[in-house]
């Protein structure tokens, strides 16, 4: 206990607070907005609290997660079950956020070279950009965030994929004023599915734990069944000489993903890989060391770009950094006078 709150100690040395808006302050590597923890006495603090003691042993964990990296759900669960209450947690839990928040930042510092090109790059024509999100769910906050960033900046199409027919149509209806949205209503599947449906295993809440994966349903459904290599061959067929940039939360049917592109052989095509890609590791934790060693061996690096960091001004800049460095990667550049 005592190295931990030592830790704790230096994490929260990092920790550079701000005012904001007058008579609120809040820590600059979050929005103008606090979303970090529930207040005390909030029915969600109570539950996640309740959920921390009754899941947590007593033996200390790895401070690292490979795909969640320093804040891990672990590491969150094992302070809200030291004692204290919110005058503990909140300050706790939040410098975990901010250090993983500056490592975030500082793995986007080498991009920044790609993403000044990028920036160059617009004064010679606008890039062709293909933004794929596996995982749209019931509200697209991150589709309508790359729209954001990227539809006035170059020729942007958007192909988003959600399985949930019920997240399909509530997710339909949220984008429905974005004219350069494909969404469509499918489960993606690796190379070892030939038929064109597939189970889905549907979890409790609000759908975001669907899974291909039946550790993680509590009743299941048939949902049309493709694989993204062949979307993209037939329907797509310009996305070689585009910008590819691909975000995955799909509850550890990342795996079966990349298992497609890898055997259509297009993992280099793809120009930049976003998303946590956790919930394998969390499902079948033998099977996601398999999984690594696959995105290892092809060299595909990850930018977290999940509903977790959307709330932390840092964490986007880091994500758009990834994104734009990606374009500026594979974009021409200025024309010479």
């Amino acid at each position: 206990m005592g190295a931990l709150r030592r830790l704790v100690a230096q994490m929260s040395s990092f920790g550079d607070v701000r005012c904001g808006e007058p008579g609120r302050c809040h820590t600059w590597v979050t929005a103008a907005h606090e979303p970090a923890l529930p207040p005390a006495g909030d029915e969600e603090y109570g539950k996640v609290t309740q959920m921390a003691t009754r899941h947590v042993d007593s033996r200390w964990h790895k401070l690292w997660h490979p795909h969640q990296k320093l804040w891990t759900w672990d590491t969150r669960d094992r302070i809200f079950k030291l004692r204290g209450g919110e005058r503990v947690h909140k300050p706790l839990y939040r410098a975990l956020i901010e250090v993983d928040s500056l490592l975030m930042a500082a793995r986007a510092l080498p991009l920044l070279p790609s993403w000044m090109r990028s920036r160059r790059s617009r004064q010679g024509g606008r890039s062709r950009v293909l933004y794929i999100d596996c995982g749209v769910h019931k509200r697209g906050e991150q589709v309508r965030k790359v729209h954001e960033w990227l539809h006035d900046q170059c020729d942007l199409s958007i192909l988003g994929f959600e399985a949930n027919p019920t997240s399909f149509a509530e997710g339909s209806a949220a984008l429905a004023d974005l004219s350069d949205l494909d969404l469509r209503q499918v489960a993606l599947v690796g190379p070892d599915v030939s038929g064109d449906h597939v189970t889905l295993y549907v979890g409790t809440g609000d759908a975001k734990g669907d899974s291909l994966f039946s550790e993680r349903g509590t009743s299941s459904i048939d949902v049309p069944a493709e694989r993204l290599s062949k979307i993209l061959a037939d329907d797509y067929p310009w996305f070689r000489d585009a910008t590819v940039l691909l975000r995955m939360n799909i509850e550890g049917a990342e795996l079966f993903v990349i298992e497609d592109l890898v055997a259509a052989g297009i993992t280099d095509s793809v120009d930049g890989y976003f998303g946590m890609w956790d919930d394998l590791s969390k499902i079948d934790p033998q099977r996601d060391e398999v999984f690594r060693e696959l995105i290892d061996a092809r060299r595909i690096h990850t930018t977290s770009f999940n509903d977790r960091d959307m709330p932390y001004a840092l964490r986007m800049w880091a994500v758009k950094v990834a994104l734009e460095a990606a374009i500026g990667r594979t974009s021409p550049g200025p024309a010479s006078p």
